[in-house]
Order: structure tokens, then C-alpha cells, then sequence
């Protein structure tokens, strides 16, 4: 049996479990960067028998080993692929924020990959209803020779919900569980080629600059999980 711990898009929509496992293999070798409770890692390690969370955070690492998960409680900045749950690892996957932390670690990982006999598979998320994962996205595959898989999903959504993403009621910019996660991929290795230059600061800035209105119905007094107010609010009353 599987319950789940986390929800959308406190974790990565669990699509990305069918994805990886076909992407894989279940004779890969599979470590995901930051899965806080585990869903995912749950559901991956049923099917991907080696397979290892890295996770920073020590309560989740907890989390993690109660659901019977293989994990590396380090900072993955430290981490290499000398660490003994990685050896001879076939994969790597994150969905992290803000964006361009995937370009330090991706250049990293080109690096120690180039030094290997086996190839390297990278996979990294980007959430379709963020705007700054969008702008960051075609850059960072550009100029590091990627592609790019998009995966369709829905777990639900509601109107409006005091709790969980709404239409209304967006929580952490998502309109509600579902969505398109675009997965980045690289495929690094003995015959990758140069590490190319890593991308100007400036273009890195730029995606966060005007993105996000400063619009909601709290402000016309529609709250989360209520009904649709009788009258929208007035600039000056008071509800």
C-alpha cells in the first residue's frame, strides 16, 4: 500500500516515478536530490531496487529511513560520486528552486562524469506554472546540449480550498495538482565534449524580473475556501 506524505507541489508530481522507472530501468542506479517525506523515493525504490535520496534536511532524512529508503544526509554541494551509494550510479534527478542552482551542480557533474567509462543521465524538473522555470529552461538546455521531456498530469484541483491550489486560490503559484512537468535531460560521459561556458549572470537575473502581478481575489475579498463574496471588497472598508 502507498499513502502519501506530501502533496503537489510540496513534491514533485508523482508522474515523474513512471517516467524515471522507463527512462532507467529497474536494474539502474537512481539518486534524486531533495525529496523531503519520500513519496516519490517511495514509490521509485518499489520498482528501482538501487536507488538513493540525498537529502539535507535531517527530519526528512528520517522520513526517509522510516519508509525504508537508502539515504545520503549531506549537502549535495559535498556530495561526489565517490560517496559509496553512488558508485558506478547510472542517473540523477532534481526539482529545485530557484532554477539556476541546476547549472552548478549540472557543470559539476560534467566534470566528474567526463573522468568515468560510463555515461551519466541528468534529469532535472521544471514546473510548467512557473514563470521563472520557463524562462530558465531553454537556456540552460541550449547551451548544455539537453532535451527536453514534458509529462502531463492531474491530481486533483478544486475551486477554491483553504489548504490545497486552487483557481482561485493558487498556492505556491500553482492554480491547482496538475500541470506539465518539462524534465531537462543530459546525457554526460567520456565523449560529452567540453564543458562550455557557463552561462552570464545577467541572463540567470533576468528570469526573475516581472514576472508575477500583484493580483489576487484576497484583495477583493474573495478569501481561500469561502464562497464567492456577495460584494466585491471596497478600497477603504472594512470586512
Amino acid at each position: 500500500d502507498f499513502t502519501p506524505v506530501d502533496t503537489y507541489p510540496i513534491r514533485s508530481p508523482l508522474v515523474v516515478v513512471d517516467y524515471l522507472v522507463q527512462a532507467i530501468g529497474t536494474g539502474g542506479k537512481l539518486a534524486e536530490v531533495g525529496t523531503r517525506n519520500g513519496d516519490v523515493s517511495a514509490c521509485i525504490a518499489r520498482v528501482i531496487k538501487n536507488y538513493t535520496a540525498i537529502e539535507i534536511d535531517p527530519g526528512y532524512c528520517r522520513s526517509l529511513r522510516l519508509r525504508g529508503i537508502t539515504v545520503l544526509c549531506k549537502d549535495f554541494n559535498h556530495v561526489t560520486l565517490a560517496e559509496s551509494e553512488l558508485a558506478n550510479l547510472d542517473a540523477f534527478f532534481w526539482f529545485v528552486w530557484p532554477p539556476e542552482m541546476s547549472e552548478s551542480w549540472l557543470r559539476r557533474l560534467w566534470q566528474v562524469a567526463a573522468r568515468r567509462e560510463a555515461y551519466l543521465s541528468i534529469f532535472i524538473g521544471f514546473d510548467g506554472h512557473i514563470p521563472e522555470d520557463m524562462r530558465y529552461l531553454p537556456v540552460l538546455v541550449s547551451r548544455y546540449n539537453g532535451t527536453v521531456d514534458r509529462l502531463f498530469f492531474d491530481e486533483g484541483s478544486a475551486i477554491t480550498d483553504n489548504v490545497l491550489p486552487s483557481y482561485a486560490h493558487p498556492h505556491l503559484w500553482r492554480p491547482g495538482r496538475w500541470g506539465v512537468m518539462h524534465v531537462a535531460r543530459f546525457r554526460l560521459g567520456p565523449k560529452t565534449g567540453h564543458l562550455p561556458k557557463p552561462l552570464d549572470p545577467a541572463l540567470s537575473r533576468a528570469i526573475h524580473q516581472r514576472v508575477r502581478p500583484d493580483w489576487n481575489w484576497e484583495q477583493f475579498g474573495w478569501r481561500a475556501g469561502n464562497p464567492v463574496p456577495d460584494e466585491a471588497f471596497k478600497k477603504g472598508s472594512r470586512r
